[in-house]
């Protein structure tokens, strides 16, 4: 089954890419560790990837604000019911650009982040 994801992008010599709306299958959500966001909005990311040493790609922030975690490799935020997954909506990516912000490094414990419209444009989508 297909539902449309908000994937967000790191390329093969560590840049970090704008998220855009892509279809994707359910079965490669299912291989990611889940991250839920609240709301039934959840992360699909790799498992222990910061750890793992993946580049760096967005740092989570609750809606007061509050840094949560960072998330790395490539990510793709969808829907979850406990049924299964559903396609995001538009609306649920103004939120996703709001709560997940593109890390440029960690540096003597804080996050530092670049601004989502300084992100190059993924080309394979």
């Amino acid at each position: 089954m297909k539902v449309s994801a908000y994937i967000m992008r790191v390329g093969e010599t560590g840049e970090v890419y704008q998220g855009y709306l892509a279809e994707t299958d359910t079965a490669l959500l299912e291989l990611g560790d889940i991250y839920s966001l609240g709301g039934g909005l959840i992360v699909a990311c790799v498992e222990d990837a910061v750890i793992q040493g993946e580049t760096l790609n967005r740092a989570f922030y609750g809606k007061d604000g509050k840094f949560r975690t960072v998330l790395a490799g490539n990510l793709a935020a969808a829907r979850y019911d406990g049924g299964g997954f559903r396609s995001i909506s538009k609306e649920d990516i103004a939120l996703l650009e709001k709560t997940l912000k593109p890390v440029e490094c960690i540096a003597y414990g804080k996050v530092c982040l670049k601004a989502s419209s300084a992100l190059p444009e993924w080309e394979g989508k």
